[in-house]
């Protein structure tokens, strides 16, 4: 039996922040199986549309920028 392939989605684990002030939230001590104080923030993922565009555009202003 083929094991099934599974990507795994890396999270980071920051400090969970108030939006308005930007300081630290504190955990709250009535949800005692919920830690607010630290939040997942997906890591970015390489981006190859905007990679292959940049090269896109480079190129054409060699090629038309040499004239």
């Amino acid at each position: 039996m083929a094991k099934a392939k599974t990507t795994k989605v890396s999270k980071k684990r920051t400090r969970a922040r108030n939006p308005k002030t930007g300081h630290y939230i504190k955990d709250d001590p009535n949800t005692p199986n919920i830690n607010e104080a630290y939040g997942e923030k997906p890591v970015a993922k390489n981006n190859m549309f905007g990679i292959a565009l940049a090269v896109l555009l480079i190129v054409a202003l060699v090629f038309l920028g040499g004239r």
